[in-house]
């Protein structure tokens, strides 16, 4: 059942879960304690945490991607023997990401346009996209297994990060990167013009296009940010590249 309910919004708990056709839980012994004993507490301050940054950083990989394609980088970092060599999940993770996004083994018609031999790499903050992302993505997925053991431990007192409200300041800003990166790189591409990008990022650029118009001059962009924002923070995003992501197996890449 979908629980109809809005993060922004604080309501009766009664009122919540009638309107979702849901009953109150009755606790047992000791579970009361366990709502609101500070650890568990700080447990799910936390898991909200992990899932929150799991968010961002899969949109990042897709934000690199863009970003990648309308800088007119090149691939050749990407390549899946150099990643598999150094053996790092993360990093693995991440290149197989973008270059299914940017569609490796059969480029757009932007990528064809600017792609030449010559070029030996692109700066640090693209060809290293994958070495930087990966460690965010291998260390969520150990704050994911410390919190699976906290939350479903059978103890008074399970050992989690005790900075977890911290963390979620952090995401946050992390968040609000992602969003600005997405917004430049789209505007990028609509100057790129007439030159088309992959199918999943011009999928990207698509749904950004239905909440915020290209810019056509310089003024104050925290209003756009914020809608963008709001594409990152519920899911859309990822949403959007999810089907396309989900063929990188299949592909090989």
């Amino acid at each position: 059942m979908d629980v109809i309910a809005h993060l922004t919004v604080i309501s009766d708990a009664s009122k919540v879960l009638a309107k979702n056709g849901l009953k109150p839980v009755q606790l047992g012994a000791k579970e009361g304690l366990a709502v609101i004993y500070g650890t568990q507490l700080i447990t799910s301050v936390g898991a909200e945490a992990m899932v929150c940054a799991d968010n961002v950083a899969n949109c990042a990989d897709a934000a690199v991607a863009l970003t990648l394609e309308v800088l007119c980088g090149t691939v050749n970092a990407l390549h899946r023997r150099i990643h598999a060599a150094r053996a790092r999940t993360g990093h693995m993770l991440v290149a197989s990401r973008v270059r299914t996004l940017l569609r490796a083994d059969n480029p757009s018609e932007l990528f064809r346009s600017h792609n030449y031999e010559g070029k030996v790499q692109d700066a640090y903050t693209l060809c290293c996209a994958p070495q930087v992302h990966g460690i965010v993505h291998d260390t969520i997925d150990f704050v994911r297994g410390v919190l699976d053991v906290a939350m479903n431990s059978a103890t008074d007192n399970p050992m989690v990060f005790t900075r977890s409200a911290e963390a979620l300041t952090v995401v946050e800003h992390v968040e609000t990167v992602v969003a600005i990166e997405i917004l430049a790189a789209c505007q990028a591409l609509n100057l790129l013009r007439p030159l088309r990008t992959t199918e999943a990022l011009e999928t990207v650029h698509a749904l950004v296009r239905t909440r915020v118009p290209k810019f056509d001059k310089d003024r104050v962009m925290k209003l756009e940010i914020d809608v963008v924002l709001e594409l990152v923070r519920s899911g859309a995003i990822c949403d959007t590249v999810a089907p396309f992501l989900s063929k990188l197996h299949e592909s090989g890449l």
